[in-house]
């Protein structure tokens, strides 16, 4: 085992060494005792453990933000705190076709005839 080919002949039987003794511990117990072994762990977490975990509403993980259809919205924010380039999360995503028109005539050149014949065909929304 002391060579990464040694372990990958013998993955089976470490897989199975390693999943008797994580099935035999609560999670939070596994991602400790890795953690104090030098081992970088987490949990994997559902949507309540993920709200309610401390380190995420440290960071302001999960944010607020208004929706045009919706009202608000809660979002995650960036994964990354940088202090020079601070990211800021202040509005969902956009709506379904809330750009169309936008990229139809700046981006595209389309003319209002264009546009409209586009909507009489029922192509968008």
């Amino acid at each position: 085992l002391a060579t990464a080919e040694g372990r990958r002949q013998r993955a089976d039987e470490l897989d199975g060494q390693i999943a008797g003794w994580a099935c035999s511990r609560d999670e939070r117990e596994v991602e400790s005792a890795l953690i104090a072994a030098g081992v970088a762990a987490h949990v994997v977490q559902n949507t309540a453990e993920c709200e309610a975990d401390p380190q995420l509403r440290h960071r302001d993980h999960f944010r607020t933000v208004a929706n045009a259809s919706a009202g608000e919205l809660v979002v995650e924010g960036s994964r990354f705190q940088l202090s020079r380039t601070p990211a800021r999360v202040e509005r969902a995503g956009p709506e379904l076709g809330e750009h169309n028109f936008r990229v139809l005539e700046e981006i595209l050149g389309y003319d209002p005839e264009r546009i409209a014949a586009l909507l009489a065909s029922g192509a968008m929304r």
